[in-house]
């Protein structure tokens, strides 16, 4: 995914993003199957 000019995307306030560069669980990021929430936690509203 990129942009239309190829400039960088501001992460700075992105709830999911993490400085880690190694494979590893991601509990920032929300999986729902159907309504029920099945894995992670979506941001505080």
């Amino acid at each position: 995914m990129s942009k239309a000019d190829w400039s960088d995307f501001n992460e700075a306030d992105d709830y999911s993003r993490t400085a880690s560069t190694a494979y590893a669980d991601a509990p920032a990021i929300p999986a729902y199957t159907g309504a029920a929430l099945a894995w992670g936690a979506p941001p505080a509203a």
